[in-house]
């Protein structure tokens, strides 16, 4: 039987004391190796250094509460850094560079609304091009 994980602590409180089995430090450990690395490398890597496990679920469940609020345009440079990151890196060079923002995107949208079929499953039909830009 599960534990209900109910009850008031006043200790754990004072202490502050995360209501996880690992505490706050070894949480933003875990945290700081899933956000370099995918989370079974992570997880790995984790056990490795701080001898003791720490499951990729449960990484990930970190990462997510510490990230809860924030958007990819928090984080993303703004276009007149990119601009900057472009020129330096292109200076001297015949060809401008390319810039790749790579993200996760399991919790980000990826195309609009309108670009999402009405019904489930499969279509019966021939592709057509997209009538939706992005």
């Amino acid at each position: 039987m599960k534990a209900a994980k109910k009850g008031f602590y006043p200790l754990d409180e004072v202490l502050d004391l995360s209501n996880r089995k690992k505490q706050w430090d070894m949480q933003r450990a875990g945290a700081s190796l899933a956000a370099e690395l995918p989370f079974g490398k992570a997880e790995e890597l984790f056990e490795e250094l701080a001898r003791m496990k720490m499951i990729d679920h449960v990484m990930h469940n970190v990462v997510e509460d510490v990230c809860e609020g924030v958007d990819v345009l928090d984080v993303a440079p703004t276009a007149d850094e990119i601009r900057e990151k472009v020129r330096k890196a292109g200076e001297g060079k015949e060809w401008r560079p390319i810039m790749v923002l790579a993200m996760d995107g399991v919790n980000v949208p990826t195309r609009p609304e309108e670009a999402k079929g009405k019904r489930r499953g499969r279509k019966k039909k021939r592709a057509e091009r997209a009538r939706w830009n992005g």
